[in-house]
C-alpha cells in the first residue's frame, strides 16, 4: 500500500486526494486537494470553473497518535454569475474563512 493510500484512509474523507506529505517542526503536513474537477462556488455551491490560485494554506486536522495533522492546498477562486469572485468550496472545511477542517 502507497503512502498516500494510507493518508486518505486516515483522513475518512470523502472528495479528498492525497498528493503527498511532509514533517515540518514535528507536524505533519498532508497536501491535499478536492477531487472534482470542476470548483464549486463556496456560497452557492454551483460548478464554475478556476480561474487563478491562491497561495496554498493550512487547515487544522485532528491528531494521529499524538502527531499535529494540517491539510494544505492552494485554493482556487471562481467567478460566480450570482455571488461574484469567491474561493472554491473545500470538502474537508465548512467555512472558506475557517482555519479546521470540519473533524477537527
Amino acid at each position: 500500500m502507497r503512502v498516500t493510500t494510507l493518508l486518505k484512509k486516515l483522513l475518512g474523507m470523502k472528495h479528498v486526494l492525497v498528493e503527498g506529505f511532509d514533517i515540518e517542526q514535528g507536524c505533519l503536513v498532508i497536501f491535499v486537494k478536492p477531487s472534482r474537477r470542476m470548483p464549486r462556488c463556496s456560497c452557492c455551491g454551483i460548478k464554475r470553473p478556476g480561474y487563478d490560485r491562491l497561495g496554498p494554506r493550512p487547515w487544522r486536522h485532528l491528531d494521529f497518535a499524538g502527531v499535529p495533522v494540517y491539510l494544505r492546498y492552494g485554493r482556487r477562486r471562481v467567478q460566480c454569475p450570482k455571488c461574484g469572485v469567491h474561493v472554491e468550496k473545500v470538502p474537508w472545511s465548512e467555512s472558506p474563512e475557517s482555519h479546521f477542517t470540519t473533524a477537527f
